[in-house]
């Protein structure tokens, strides 16, 4: 077994036992990875969990293939099987933005969410203060997305590696 397969157990283990002695109800386990993938902490204001370390967790629980469902210029977009929460709101696309291949101006590495709204602004904007993120509420990707309904509000929020 690799390193980095022991060390995804650990953190699934770790995150497992948390919730148990915390009293967190069962299904906020994936809420919890996906947070703690989008926030910054400790002295090093890095993210908490790699994003890369995030959506594998988040694949094994079923929730997103590890597969992205379709790319666009630097970002994969993974859509949520089931439900998944981040700030109280549904979350439908996971979204990763790496290079792989130059392209051109600006890729902002990092990892993101698109989540159903209607939204607060506030409480979205805060998170995204706090964590050295980027609010966008006109969300121009889900004109794209075949499977979400396009009469329905959407924010995104992407927070980048780098800051």
């Amino acid at each position: 077994m690799s390193a980095v397969n022991i060390l995804n157990i650990a953190t699934v283990v770790a995150l497992c036992f948390i919730f148990v002695f915390t009293g967190a109800r069962a299904g906020n386990l994936e809420s919890h990875i996906l947070e703690r993938a989008l926030s910054i902490g400790g002295e090093s204001q890095a993210r908490q969990i790699d994003r890369g370390e995030a959506i594998r967790n988040l694949a094994s629980q079923g929730i997103v293939s590890t597969a992205p469902t379709f790319r666009t210029d630097y970002t994969d977009y993974r859509l949520v099987k089931g439900e998944l929460y981040f700030l109280g709101y549904r979350v439908v696309v996971i979204t990763e933005e790496y290079v792989m291949q130059w392209l051109g101006c600006c890729p902002n590495p990092g990892i993101g969410v698109i989540v159903q709204g209607p939204v607060s602004e506030a409480s979205m904007q805060s998170f995204a203060d706090r964590n050295r993120c980027e609010v966008d509420f006109y969300t121009w990707m889900v004109r794209d997305i075949d499977e979400l309904d396009q009469q329905t509000e959407y924010r995104s929020l992407h927070c980048p590696d780098e800051f």
